[in-house]
């Protein structure tokens, strides 16, 4: 199957997203959408599915207008996986990726229950290693398992190419490596054409044979990772010289391919204004599986755990904390071993992590908390970030003087 675009040209009222794409997929391509946010590219995945309409241009698979294809001739095609889904309701694994048949079998519902459609749906949750939780309720699920489930509900449907919308995002690296290496296998071993948007550069390079950047909803660059991601091209589109983003100075694929053996502990890290990118990546090399937040998004530190696939409560650019932002927050401390406070500022709009942190301390949960600078030299709450510090350190949370110390007595705790 070859899908083909020329000249495809969204808007959404009057604002141009993409603007006179031309490219060409091949049959059994991989090939990875990227770019910066805004960039577009949701939007053109959304257009190769068929759930946009362009306003000027056409795509057309296997030679034929897309537009001209029933919803069910589509869905025997092209199988979408989200970026977001909903688990609001307790469905079985086995119900929802039965849903994915639902398309070919619309005239006649009675068929859902066909052998046929038994062995799709089973074929489809052995190939995302699902058997085992065939009968769990997809909310008890983690984010990885979820992930899985979804990708499977789109295999049901036997499509002959898959569009994943940076369905890696915010999952830990084991998670995204998974899913990844599934996808890999499928697209070589059964020719599914594959296609990706990504948020991740290196694991676009690891993974994809082409890659289309976009920027501004045009195409910058199209071919092979290494023709695409040049210098030239890294600096122009996204203001970096080489694929590890500004302050950070380490290779994902290589981080998680590299630990040997990850240790016991997970820690979650309070961060933000760029106090804890150093530490998060020391952390993550030592093999920690880490938590964050939290953290406002586009903040230095967002953007290193965004960067590295860590769960992280966040909060929108310049906000205050929100009540649900923090109980996000508590959750991802309490499924922590241990937190780490780093020496970041602290002012009305993020005293809550503080607060927050306490409350957990009281508990009983380890605390770390690292005073360089002083917190009285951080505390812009006219005080009340000092006397929670105070109050952290008599229920027992251990104060260190630097990041490097912070790591030689974890480690030597373990």
């Amino acid at each position: 199957m070859q899908i083909q675009s020329t000249g495809l040209s969204v808007k959404f009222a009057s604002a141009p997203i993409l603007s006179d794409l031309t490219f060409q997929i091949a049959e059994g391509d991989f090939i990875g959408i990227i770019g910066p946010n805004g960039s577009g590219k949701t939007t053109l995945l959304k257009a190769i599915a068929g759930l946009l309409a362009p306003s000027g241009g056409v795509i057309r698979i296997d030679g034929k207008p897309l537009a001209s294809y029933k919803p069910h001739e589509l869905a025997a095609l092209i199988g979408v996986v989200p970026q977001k889904s909903g688990v609001d309701f307790a469905f079985t694994v086995t119900e929802v990726v039965a849903m994915g048949c639902y398309a070919a079998y619309k005239a006649d519902p009675l068929r859902m229950k066909d052998q046929a459609v038994t062995e799709r749906v089973e074929w489809a949750m052995a190939e995302m290693d699902l058997l085992g939780l065939a009968e769990r309720a997809v909310t008890s699920l983690s984010g990885g398992e979820w992930q899985r489930v979804l990708i499977a509900r789109a295999l049901a449907q036997k499509p002959r190419a898959l569009l994943l919308d940076e369905v890696t995002t915010h999952l830990d690296i084991r998670y995204k490596l998974e899913i990844l290496d599934k996808m890999r296998s499928l697209n070589e071993q059964q020719g599914l054409t594959i296609v990706a948007v990504l948020h991740e550069l290196e694991l676009a390079a690891e993974y994809c044979r082409r890659l289309l950047l976009l920027n501004k909803g045009v195409i910058v660059a199209s071919g092979s990772p290494a023709e695409v991601l040049t210098q030239q091209n890294l600096a122009e589109v996204f203001g970096i010289t080489t694929l590890g983003r500004a302050g950070i100075g380490v290779n994902k694929y290589q981080l998680a391919t590299g630990v040997t053996e990850s240790r016991r502990a997970r820690i979650h890290v309070v961060g933000g204004g760029g106090s804890a990118a150093g530490l998060i990546q020391s952390l993550a090399l030592a093999g920690y599986s880490l938590s964050l937040g939290a953290v406002n998004q586009e903040d230095a530190d967002w953007e290193i755990g965004v960067w590295l696939g860590i769960p992280l409560a966040q909060e929108i650019p310049f906000a205050p904390l929100s009540a649900e932002v923090r109980r996000q927050n508590r959750e991802l401390m309490r499924a922590a071993d241990l937190i780490v406070v780093a020496d970041l500022p602290f002012g009305p709009g993020n005293l809550g992590n503080l607060e927050d942190v306490l409350a957990l301390a009281e508990q009983g949960k380890p605390v770390w908390l690292i005073d360089d600078p002083p917190i009285a030299e951080r505390d812009f709450t006219a005080g009340q970030a000092i006397r929670l510090w105070q109050a952290l350190k008599d229920v027992g949370a251990v104060v260190v003087g630097s990041e490097s110390e912070l790591l030689d007595r974890i480690a030597e705790g373990e």
